[in-house]
């Protein structure tokens, strides 16, 4: 079984929920039920291997993205981060570098804007392995469309 590399200080943990919010906000969206993220390693690599097996399948851009991710997986590329963080002005909740490593945030509450899934987690590696795919750098928002248009193809159904 392939293993998260580079977890370091940043081992994996839950996230409080959000419970308190301003009298002004608004109520958050419904959204379709998914797994919290897993406590171990183990089984968020399963995931991510599951999702490989399933991009792969697919064919086209989405067999590419499926084979950034297995890479990232097999040579201990993918680093968790346990909050997002910041790129130039904007936050982050992943980052794909050209050298095919991946950093995913785990959480993203530090600014009350809600806890991730394993979805969430899952899409942000499958978004991040697009622009490494695609050689389009993360965080190039002239060409963030571009990106996002492939990936959702891939949601959708995505080529055979």
């Amino acid at each position: 079984m392939a293993t998260l590399g580079g977890l370091g200080a940043c081992a994996p943990r839950r996230a409080p929920e959000v419970t308190a919010r301003a009298a002004n906000e608004p109520a958050p969206r419904s959204v379709v039920p998914s797994p919290a993220i897993p406590e171990s390693d183990t089984e968020l690599a399963a995931a991510i291997e599951s999702l490989v097996t399933d991009l792969k399948a697919r064919g086209g851009d989405c067999e590419e993205f499926g084979a950034v991710l297995e890479n990232a997986l097999a040579t201990g590329h993918i680093r968790i981060r346990p909050y997002m963080w910041r790129v130039e002005g904007n936050l982050a909740s992943a980052q794909g570098e050209s050298s095919g490593e991946l950093t995913i945030a785990r959480d993203i509450d530090a600014l009350n804007v809600g806890v991730r899934r394993l979805d969430d987690v899952l899409r942000s590696a499958e978004h991040e392995a697009a622009h490494i795919a695609l050689r389009i750098p993360s965080g190039d928002a002239s060409r963030e469309a571009k990106v996002d248009e492939r990936v959702n193809s891939c949601r959708s159904g995505g080529p055979r």
